[in-house]
């Protein structure tokens, strides 16, 4: 009897501590759900989009006739559309021939072009189209974000092999400081033209997987769930368990010293939170400046107006941001590096809009209010409307 009651005392013991166990984890993934809600996977793929295709000349390019949702950063809980049309532009539907006393303007550039979590009629190359229509032009503005790529000399491979063909009477280059100047790799030019720039890219790192989402082979922002937590089928939808992992990292990296616990790695925008460049920072700004050089000179060759935006981060306009940004309050923009980078385009005959500065100049919300580094539809806005007024102010178009 002694050891039947023993027993059952075990087993009392047992299914007690499970049954605690249970509540502490429902409890604890209803607070985080509530009060600190996490990223968990299914809310990571949502955010990633299935729109890529491997690309001819480049990585990657966009799907045709693609249709998805995205979810809003300015409006929380609620969905933006994506389209792209039949050339994998972003937008409306187009001819390939230039209809007849219509200027085009082609805008490249990345997921600041493309419009990442934003409507398709809140992009700023949707919204310049709206705003020269208004002001009696006849325009058809094209938006090659991401179907031209990642990267300036992706950009460059795109115009050379493809964007030529739309018959562009303006190029708008949408520049952004946060990667286009350190993510351009020569290594990866597997094919160079006379000028010695890029006829191919080819990136062994990453690949497009069967359902249209771009996988890389290091773990860094350019791919999806690359946390221990991911791989993990069931937790990794749960709100408490993405939390616990991503607080024990957070631990790990101070133990290790290490400066930041975000997906831009431990020397992030090194041409804004530095004070001046080293060598290898020299070497990727002269490969910057002779990419977007050569798109200049595509455009002056075949009679193309250029323009090239320097697209800020959001905590270069909102300081605030930087700590969201990055996770930690160790750095601070340390130069006006844009100034630098305008002279230096003035330089290079390149036409150029430095938007930071005309953001900086007028107060307004151009980025979500959580950190989100992309705009919100009124920087796209506002953007639009900056190049609205170089373009008409430059007398680039003539109206009807």
């Amino acid at each position: 009897m002694t050891n039947n009651s023993d027993s059952k005392k075990r087993w009392f013991v047992f299914f007690t501590f499970i049954f605690v166990l249970t509540l502490f984890f429902i409890f604890g993934e209803i607070t985080v759900r509530i009060f600190r809600p996490q990223p968990v996977y299914s809310r990571l793929l949502e955010m990633t989009g299935e729109q890529y295709r491997p690309g001819e000349y480049i990585p990657f390019t966009l799907k045709p006739n693609y249709t998805a949702l995205t979810p809003s950063m300015e409006n929380p809980g609620k969905l933006a559309t994506i389209h792209t049309n039949s050339f994998g532009l972003r937008g409306k539907e187009i001819s390939l021939k230039k209809p007849e006393q219509t200027k085009r303007i082609l805008v490249l550039g990345d997921s600041y072009t493309f419009g990442v979590y934003v409507e398709d009629n809140e992009t700023y190359p949707a919204m310049l189209e709206q705003l020269l229509g208004k002001e009696g032009y006849k325009v058809e503005v094209l938006n090659a974000g991401y179907t031209d790529g990642w990267s300036p000399d992706e950009h460059y491979v795109w115009l050379v092999h493809k964007g030529l063909k739309f018959q562009p009477d303006i190029i708008i280059y949408g520049s952004f400081i946060g990667n286009d100047i350190d993510g351009i790799i020569p290594e990866n030019w597997v094919e160079k033209n006379d000028r010695s720039l890029p006829n191919k890219i080819v990136n062994n790192l990453i690949t497009v997987d069967q359902f249209g989402r771009i996988r890389s082979k290091n773990a860094d922002n350019k791919t999806v769930g690359t946390d221990y937590i991911y791989k993990i089928p069931i937790l990794r939808e749960s709100h408490l368990f993405v939390f616990l992992q991503n607080y024990i990292s957070s631990i790990i990296i101070k133990i290790n010293g290490s400066q930041t616990n975000s997906d831009w790695g431990n020397d992030p925008f090194p041409f804004i939170l530095r004070e001046k460049n080293n060598e290898l920072m020299n070497q990727e700004e002269n490969t910057f400046r002779s990419v977007v050089k050569g798109i200049s000179d595509i455009a002056e060759n075949n009679n193309i107006q250029f323009l090239t935006i320097m697209i800020p981060l959001n905590f270069q306009v909102e300081p605030q941001f930087i700590k969201k940004v990055l996770g930690t309050d160790k750095y601070s923009i340390q130069r006006d590096y844009f100034q630098e980078l305008s002279n230096k385009f003035s330089a290079d005959n390149i036409n150029y809009i430095n938007l930071l500065e005309k953001m900086k100049a007028i107060n307004g919300k151009y980025y979500p209010n959580n950190g989100e580094v992309h705009f919100n539809p009124n920087g796209h806005l506002f953007t639009a409307g900056t190049i609205n007024d170089y373009i008409r102010d430059a007398g680039w178009l003539k109206k009807d």
